[in-house]
């Protein structure tokens, strides 16, 4: 844990001032690498997968290519549920929600890079659906439905029946909330290693274990996890993954100029960092 604050001289606290924390020794990190062919991972069925008051989805990721269909999120049944994925024949990114049969899309084309990490929030609160591409809003659409349903299995990487629709590339560091994310908040975190613990999160798949057929879930309700596990399939584990002027450990000053950084991990041999 790292804690401190930033005020300008004469002792005037700065709120909004962003402090980074960057490791300059030792290992930085996994992601997780999908073959395009047989590999997904599936999170089982459980309650807190299935919002009632808004849902956002963050996920970075490193596609092979951007002209096949892919999914990269798949909670959509027959009538109800949600989809984050990539139109190949349009290249668009595609968020889809509904409810009984109601369903609604946005599409954004033109944005995602092949052989490149970029980062995807989808978000929708009943009323609105939202599309952000590196932390900017790029498309809403308003849409109207009850939030979406459905007691199955989540899927990463391709169709909720895993029988086609595989993502190829890497993916890292994502994220299921239970709240629709504001602007703000998006703006704030897009580009940040959480703690775990932030309100609405229901499911915090990191893809730091570089070992074994698990993605541990890290969030949390006090010291209490969600344990929303995924069990990998004909997945491999990658040194792959965002640069730290990408994604990294950040903290955001308060009103009286503090910050608080925790959630840092070391190795039992050691490492550096810089401030």
């Amino acid at each position: 844990v790292i804690s401190g604050d930033v005020s300008c001289e004469g002792g005037l606290a700065v709120q909004g001032a962003e402090v980074l924390v960057q490791r300059t020794t030792g290992n930085t990190g996994s992601s997780v690498y999908f073959n395009g062919t047989n590999s997904y991972g599936i999170a089982e069925e459980n309650t807190e997968l299935n919002p009632t008051t808004g849902i956002s989805i963050e996920l970075w990721l490193k596609p092979s290519s951007n002209t096949q269909t892919y999914y990269f999120v798949d909670k959509a049944g027959t009538t109800s549920g949600y989809r984050l994925a990539y139109h190949g024949p349009s290249k668009s990114i595609q968020f889809l929600v509904g409810a009984n049969g109601n369903w609604e899309s946005v599409q954004l084309p033109d944005k995602l890079l092949p052989s490149v990490f970029q980062q995807i929030t989808a978000t929708y609160d009943g009323s609105v659906i939202r599309l952000f591409y590196n932390g900017v809003l790029e498309l809403s659409k308003a849409f109207n439905s009850t939030l979406p349903g459905i007691e199955d299995n989540l899927t990463i990487g391709s169709s909720i029946t895993h029988d086609g629709y595989f993502y190829n590339g890497f993916m890292d560091e994502i994220r299921i909330w239970d709240k629709s994310l504001s602007e703000s908040e998006v703006s704030q975190n897009w580009n940040r290693i959480l703690n775990g613990s932030e309100e609405g999160l229901m499911a915090y798949w990191r893809a730091d274990e570089n070992l074994g057929d698990f993605l541990y879930d890290a969030s949390r309700t006090g010291s209490s996890y969600h344990e929303n596990h995924v069990s990998l399939n004909a997945c491999t584990w990658s040194t792959s993954i965002p640069t730290d002027a990408q994604l990294s450990l950040k903290g955001i000053t308060d009103s009286n100029g503090n910050y608080i950084i925790n959630n840092i991990r070391y190795s039992a041999t050691g490492n550096n960092f810089t401030l």
